[in-house]
C-alpha cells in the first residue's frame, strides 16, 4: 500500500501525531510519501494570525505559495492508494481535492482533523468571540473540509461526537487514532525516586482545559505535608494569572519552571513519582486524552488525572491512571495524598501506565488502529 501524507502537517516534538502516524505506517510496511511544505509550525502561530488582518494578509499570500509548491511535489511523486492531509489541514484539503480532478483521480481523501479549530479559538481558548465574522468563517471553512473528505479522523470518540453534532459528519466517516508520544525523545525511565520530597509534576502550555487553578488551590491545601511539592514546568496563555493566583494564596509549595525543551522533558518525568494531567472546565477537556498522557506513559509514570468519558476510552481507574472529578481541588489535593502514603499503588499505576503505551500507544500500535480504520471505512482498498 502507498499513502501520501499531504499538506503543510506539523513535523516537531510539541504536537507528535503527524510522526507517529507516518512511523507507525512504515512500520506496518506502507510505503509513506511526504508532500509537504513549511507554513507555520505552531498552534500559538495560527491562532494569532485570526486575531490580526494585517497577519491574515501574511498568511494569505504563504499560503497561495504553498498551494505552488506542493502541487510541483504533488506532480512528481507516483500515484497513492490514500492521500492523507495531516494536522494542520484547513486549508489544504479544498486544494487537494481540486488537485485529484486533474491528477491521481478517485484517490481517496483522509483529512486528519486533531485539533478541531474552531473549537479551539471560541470555546477553549476564548482568543474570538463566537459572533465575530472570524469565528463564523472559521466555522464555515472547518465544517466544508469535515464533510469533503473521504474519511476523516480525530483523537477520541468523545471527539467524533463533537464533529457529528457541530458539523453533521456522517458516523461512517469517522475514525479514532490516538495521539500518543515521541518515544525517541521521551525514553522509558527507570525507578522512580523514592526519597523525598514526594514530586509531583505538571507540564504544558497554560490553556484553559488544563485547569491550573484547580491545582494551584489543590497545592495550598497540601501546605501541611512538607515532603510533598508541585512543580509547573511550561509557559502560555494563563501563565501570569495562574502565578498571580499563586502568589494571592501565598501557596509555598509549588515551584513554577519556566519552558523546557522537548528534547529534555523525559528527565523532569522521571524525576517525578506523579503526573498531573487536566482538570479543566471546558468542554473540551471532556473530549480529550492529553499528550501529556502518552508521553507520562512512554516513561513509565503514575499519572494523575480528571475523570473524563475521553479517558475512560483508553484508560481504567486504579488499574494504569488516577482520575478524580475535574476541577475539584479537594479530590485532587486527596488523591496525591493517597497515593503519596501508598507507594505500592503507584508503582502498579507506572508499570500499568508504561505496559497500556507498549499495547496501544507507540506508533507501531497507532499504525495498526489506522490502517484497521481504512479497512473499515474503504472495504475495497488493499491495506
Amino acid at each position: 500500500m502507498r499513502v501520501c501524507y499531504f499538506g503543510i502537517y506539523s513535523t516537531g516534538a510539541v504536537y507528535p501525531r503527524n510522526n507517529n502516524i507516518i512511523r507507525g505506517l512504515r512500520q506496518a510496511g506502507v510505503i509513506v510519501d511526504e508532500c509537504r511544505v513549511e507554513l507555520t509550525e505552531s498552534f500559538a502561530d495560527r491562532a494569532a494570525v485570526a486575531q490580526s488582518q494585517l497577519r491574515m494578509l501574511g498568511f494569505g499570500l504563504r499560503l497561495l505559495q504553498s498551494y505552488l509548491r506542493l502541487a510541483r511535489r504533488l506532480l512528481s511523486l507516483p500515484r497513492p492508494d490514500l492521500f492523507v492531509v495531516g494536522h494542520p489541514g484547513y486549508f489544504h484539503l479544498h486544494f487537494l481535492r481540486l488537485c485529484t480532478r486533474l491528477v491521481h483521480r478517485r484517490v481517496p481523501i483522509v483529512y486528519d482533523v486533531f485539533i478541531p479549530l474552531h473549537d479551539a479559538l471560541v470555546y477553549d481558548r476564548g482568543i474570538l468571540q463566537p459572533h465575530r465574522l472570524t469565528a463564523r468563517l472559521i466555522h464555515a471553512l472547518e465544517k466544508s473540509v469535515c464533510l469533503r473528505a473521504d474519511l476523516v479522523l480525530i483523537d477520541t470518540a468523545e471527539h467524533t461526537r463533537y464533529l457529528r453534532q457541530e458539523f453533521g459528519v456522517p458516523e461512517e466517516k469517522l475514525g479514532v487514532v490516538f495521539i500518543g508520544s515521541s518515544d525517541m525523545l521521551f525514553p522509558q525511565a527507570g525507578t522512580r525516586p523514592a526519597a523525598p520530597p514526594f514530586r509531583v509534576l505538571w507540564f504544558g502550555t497554560y490553556i484553559p482545559l488544563h485547569g491550573l487553578d484547580t491545582i494551584v488551590a489543590a497545592a495550598k491545601l497540601l501546605e501541611d505535608d512538607p515532603e510533598i511539592r508541585l512543580e509547573l514546568v511550561g509557559q502560555g496563555q494563563l501563565e501570569g494569572q495562574i502565578k498571580a493566583l499563586a502568589r494571592e494564596l501565598q501557596v509555598k509549595n509549588l515551584v513554577f519552571q519556566g519552558w523546557v525543551p522537548v528534547e529534555a522533558m523525559h528527565e523532569h518525568i522521571a524525576a517525578a513519582q506523579l503526573v498531573l494531567g487536566i482538570f479543566g472546565r471546558t468542554a473540551k477537556t471532556l473530549r480529550v486524552i492529553p499528550t501529556k498522557a502518552f508521553d507520562t506513559a512512554a516513561v513509565g509514570r503514575a499519572l494523575l488525572t480528571g475523570d473524563t468519558p475521553a479517558m475512560r476510552e483508553a484508560y481504567t481507574h486504579g488499574e494504569d491512571v488516577y482520575l478524580v472529578p475535574v476541577a475539584d481541588p479537594q479530590a485532587l489535593a486527596g488523591a496525591i495524598r493517597e497515593l503519596k502514603g501508598n507507594p505500592e499503588l503507584l508503582e502498579r499505576l507506572a508499570r500499568s501506565h508504561r505496559r497500556l503505551y507498549q499495547e496501544r500507544f507507540q506508533p507501531a500500535a497507532l499504525g495498526r488502529q489506522f490502517l484497521a480504520v481504512v479497512r473499515k471505512r474503504f472495504p475495497g482498498l488493499a491495506v
